[in-house]
């Protein structure tokens, strides 16, 4: 069994999220307390996937995204996989204002310069869609890691 490692600046939903793993008994799931723009507490290319949601916009905004791809890039294996969820560049009920909203081809620039290519984007609910990006690097057909890479062949087909 894998491990999980959830990263989050709020402590408050990070003990949320430890109590349900008490309740639940969940054993391969490690919560850490941080700023993804400053140095997470993870060893390199330690990541098979790295997942980001409905946060990367404000990375932006706040001009820290190249810091935090930075990091991103350092704990990603090399042919693993990031993904991120953002909103919609459209109005919507939910989600951060229209002006800082990210569209692909902006995360395609972002990722970009850190060596990540997309290979898969779809809706995820009617404000958000999800963009999954391969780092650089050979994916062995043998590593299970792969079957993202298949599954990815089929979904773009």
């Amino acid at each position: 069994m894998g491990r999980v490692y959830v990263l989050d600046v709020d402590e408050d939903a990070i003990n949320a999220l430890k109590k349900v793993i008490r309740e639940k008994e969940i054993p391969n799931i490690d919560t850490i307390v941080t700023d993804a723009s400053n140095k997470m507490p993870l060893f390199d290319e330690s990541i098979d996937i790295t997942f980001m949601s409905n946060i990367l916009h404000g990375f932006v905004a706040n001009c820290q995204a190249d810091r935090v791809m930075e990091e991103v890039t350092r704990v990603t294996m090399h042919g693993g996989r990031l993904v991120v969820i953002e909103f919609k560049k459209q109005e919507s009920p939910v989600g951060p204002p229209l002006s800082i909203r990210l569209i692909p081809e902006d995360l395609d620039r972002l990722t970009g310069k850190y060596g990540f290519r997309r290979n898969l984007e779809g809706d995820v609910g009617p404000y958000s869609y999800l963009a999954m990006f391969q780092r650089e690097g050979a994916c062995k057909p043998e590593d299970e890691r792969c079957w993202l890479d298949r599954y990815s062949t089929v979904m773009n087909r």
